[in-house]
């Protein structure tokens, strides 16, 4: 099954921006996390800088399709 985490980052992201006061979506994961990354990728977010072995993203509304 493919596609799943990527739907629900999606769709996850989609009703935290419906939600009054929230400008910014963040995530975390860990550096070698790859399936983490793809999905965080591919939902739009982009890459902060990473704490220890802690990637952080972020995506804020205006950047939201």
């Amino acid at each position: 099954m493919k596609g799943y985490a990527t739907e629900m980052a999606h769709r996850l992201i989609t009703w935290a921006f419906q939600e009054n006061g929230i400008n910014t979506v963040t995530a975390t994961c860990l550096d070698n996390n790859v399936a983490s990354i793809k999905v965080l990728e591919k939902v739009g977010m982009h890459r902060l800088q990473p704490e220890g072995n802690m990637l952080k993203w972020a995506i804020r509304q205006e950047e939201w399709g």
